[in-house]
């Protein structure tokens, strides 16, 4: 089981919060996100929880990605 995040960016509006972001988390890892308000904290969440897409780049949970299957559960849902 691992979340992997390939190049994710977040842009908001015309703001770019974050780029050029990539990590693997496995069981038993551990991952601390820090840093100042505004500066994409909460959004990163968002797209590892699938509710939002990233700008550019791919987050996967098992080796699939986000958006494919979150589309394969609103399809069954």
């Amino acid at each position: 089981m691992t979340l992997e995040a390939r190049g994710i960016e977040c842009t908001r509006g015309r703001r770019h919060l974050f780029s050029n972001l990539s990590f693997s988390l496995r069981p038993g890892d551990c991952f601390e996100l820090r840093g100042p308000n505004g500066s994409g904290k909460t959004s990163l969440l968002r797209m590892l929880c699938g509710l939002v897409p990233p700008t550019t780049g791919t987050i996967l949970w098992h080796g699939e990605s986000l958006s494919s299957a979150s589309a394969k559960t609103s399809s069954t849902g």
